[in-house]
């Protein structure tokens, strides 16, 4: 079964790849989540993903690691922000650095829940039980702070 589901994902991999419109794709998707599960889904993509790492977003932050946990149906983004990043967070919020780092978080779940429940793909994903988790470390990796978007944050 297992064997069966990897030579259907590296056959399906590149006809989502290629599908002539988005709908198409997520049909696909979709469909191999129906007949796989969520998890061995999930485990396939992350791997294509994590090939493509690291991947700066902006000045500030640059996703370093994603991994998928089967026991919370949780994807996992672990993020580096740039040392500094509360004097910029600073200087475009018009607060202290102090204040920043308290404003940060809040802004990111934001930020990250509308992006998130806007993303077809990752409404799938959302819709099949799981979560997307993103954890922001400095540049010495101490965790700074958490985010987690589930089904209920995009009121569906």
């Amino acid at each position: 079964m297992i064997r069966y589901f990897f030579i259907l994902l590296f056959i399906l991999c590149p006809i989502i790849g290629y599908a002539s419109d988005e709908n198409e794709k997520l049909q696909a998707i979709e469909a191999l989540i129906q007949k796989h599960g969520l998890d061995n889904v999930m485990q396939q993509f992350i791997a294509h993903e994590h090939e493509q790492l690291p991947i700066k977003k902006d000045k500030l932050d640059t996703i370093t690691s994603v991994m998928y946990v089967k026991s919370t149906k949780a994807k996992i983004y672990k993020h580096v922000l740039t040392p500094g990043w509360e004097k910029i967070i600073s200087d475009m919020t018009e607060v202290s650095t102090q204040d920043a780092k308290q404003y940060m978080p809040g802004l990111m779940q934001q930020q990250l829940a509308n992006s998130i429940c806007s993303n077809k793909l990752n409404q799938i994903y959302l819709k099949h039980g799981a979560k997307i988790v993103n954890v922001y470390s400095d540049a010495d990796g101490n965790e700074l702070f958490t985010t987690t978007v589930k089904q209920s944050d995009c009121g569906v």
